[in-house]
């Protein structure tokens, strides 16, 4: 006979509230008292969650978007730090290119890697130098 779950619709607000603020699945897990294994289950279990847990990852990492973009200024803002978290979090990956002799550092944010004519299209500006 199986355990009967712990799940309860209910976790659902939690689950986007904790997200909102930019925690992870691992804080999710911990704050519900569940185990991760548990908690991916649930999501191929119950579609209703699947969906939070989607639209929570979505919050998440806007939440650490808005934490870089308000902080660009900031000359306390440990941005390595922040680097790191976007990589290890949402998959972003440290690129370098080569152009012209110089070397260009930048972030992917893409499922696949660009073409070199895609990223110049994506990443220059009208006469060629990079876009801000």
């Amino acid at each position: 006979m199986a355990r009967p779950t712990k799940y309860r619709p209910e976790m659902q607000d939690e689950i986007i509230s904790l997200m909102r603020e930019g925690a992870s699945i691992q804080e999710v897990s911990a704050a519900l008292g569940i185990c991760r294994s548990s908690l991916y289950n649930w999501k191929r279990q119950y579609p209703e969650f699947l969906d939070t847990i989607k639209r929570g990852e979505t919050y998440s990492q806007a939440w650490w978007e808005r934490q870089g973009r308000l902080n660009l200024w900031n000359p306390q803002f440990n941005y390595r730090h922040w680097f790191r978290q976007m990589c290890n979090r949402f998959g972003w990956r440290n690129n370098i290119r080569r152009r012209n002799g110089e070397q260009h550092r930048f972030a992917l944010i893409h499922d696949r890697p660009m073409t070199e004519d895609e990223w110049l299209v994506r990443y220059s500006g009208h006469n060629g130098g990079p876009s801000l």
